[in-house]
């Protein structure tokens, strides 16, 4: 499970370092794909097999939202098997566009259950500060069907 975040630097050369905590957490091969919003989804091997592979392994050629989920999250997909000697990654161009990532700006890196999210510092605030709000908190957890009798 990964929780907590933190900011990290991209290089000039597209690369940034995973904290050792999400490091440990990701195992030895991950997949980086493009998110739901401008940010990227890290997922270890096993969550991208178990969550996003299944989702659409069973679907009919014709069916269009499989289509459509399989092109999104499979065309810019990335796998690694561990980061370099000084724990970096390096992001495709795509990637990087996808989440409005630019060489040398700040990339907030959050543990989000079973992955990881990259976002721009920028889209981070804004995703927060649009998302802070507790009545739109508890409607996302009655959507999901989440007990709401907790006072937040």
């Amino acid at each position: 499970m990964f929780s907590g975040s933190s900011e990290h630097i991209i290089d000039d050369k597209g690369r940034i370092v995973l904290p050792v905590r999400f490091r440990s957490g990701l195992g030895r091969d991950f997949v980086i794909t493009r998110g739901i919003g401008p940010c990227l989804f890290v997922l270890p091997l096993t969550i991208w097999n178990q969550d996003v592979v299944q989702l659409v392994e069973n679907r009919p050629l014709d069916d269009e939202n499989a289509a459509r989920l399989t092109r999104f999250f499979f065309s810019e997909a990335q796998m690694y098997s561990n980061c370099d000697a000084q724990g970096r990654i390096s992001l495709s161009a795509p990637l990087r566009e996808h989440a409005i990532i630019t060489e040398n700006s700040t990339v907030m890196i959050a543990g989000v259950y079973s992955r990881i999210e990259l976002w721009s510092c920028s889209e981070w605030r804004h995703l927060v500060n649009q998302s802070s709000c507790v009545d739109d908190i508890v409607q996302a957890a009655s959507i999901l069907n989440l007990s709401t009798t907790t006072d937040f």
